[in-house]
């Protein structure tokens, strides 16, 4: 294998290479802190078909590390040090999963030779200063993984899109038209059941603040304003009313602000 660190990869292998079980070699062990289950990585990525050597996908990517999401990728990852090169082989099926596979359109059984360039990771949770609740917002509670329990008050929803801060990050400042990576939970602001939830996946999403690439969904309503100016490491909680137009419940947002892409 050759190719500058973090830039395209030249690998030749002898073929056919069999992939029976999932393996992992570190080719190059880098100087960062080890990868945490949850984390959300930036990756040079290279996919070969394990039978013949073509090459099925290659470039930069954002991948969740999770268990749930992509297990083999996940387990074959955890405690890597960030910088480090990294070949994977095994099956489509024991590298992405289920969910995995279905959306790379391969077969489980189609051989894979896949390496990584673990180029960083993002945080796994907000870890900025507290900051003091403000009064008719939601109460929270965090666990110690991060994952936030929220409390609506029993005050009428929202008429407009409210924010305060939780944590105050010190990192990079969120600015418009980028592509975010977060953690979220959203509550229905009448009953407080859970509308949505990240952490039920174990893994950061990314939200796209403008117009959103391929593969990356738009920030949810009133969330994308909210976003922009804030820093790497915040955590905010959004309230959005209601909107007639589209049928959306006014719901609260707890967004942990975990890097910028």
């Amino acid at each position: 294998m050759t190719g500058q660190f973090g830039k395209t990869q030249h690998v030749q292998f002898p073929t056919p290479l069999p992939s029976r079980t999932l393996q992992r070699s570190i080719l190059s062990r880098g100087t960062g802190a080890p990868l945490q289950q949850g984390q959300f990585i930036e990756a040079e990525l290279t996919l070969l078909n394990g039978a013949t050597g073509q090459s099925e996908q290659n470039g930069r990517v954002g991948l969740p590390l999770s268990l749930s999401t992509y297990p083999g990728l996940g387990k074959a990852l955890q405690c890597v040090p960030v910088g480090s090169r990294v070949a994977i082989t095994g099956t489509a099926g024991q590298i992405f999963g289920a969910s995995g596979v279905q959306s790379t359109g391969l077969s489980p059984s189609f051989p894979l030779v896949l390496t990584i360039d673990v180029v960083r990771a993002f945080l796994p949770k907000a870890n900025g200063t507290p900051r003091p609740g403000q009064p008719g917002f939601p109460t929270v509670v965090l666990a110690p993984n991060g994952r936030p329990g929220i409390k609506v008050p029993s005050t009428p929803a929202p008429k407009k899109v409210e924010v305060a801060t939780l944590k105050s990050g010190s990192g990079q400042t969120v600015t418009k038209d980028k592509t975010v990576v977060v953690a979220y939970t959203q509550v229905n602001w009448s009953d407080n059941t859970v509308a949505a939830s990240s952490w039920d996946q174990d893994a950061p999403v990314q939200w796209a603040l403008g117009t959103a690439p391929q593969g990356v969904t738009a920030a949810p309503t009133g969330t994308a304003q909210a976003l922009i100016g804030s820093k790497v490491g915040s955590q905010l909680i959004v309230l959005v009313p209601a909107d007639a137009k589209t049928g959306a419940a006014a719901s609260a947002y707890v967004i942990d602000v975990l890097g910028v892409i």
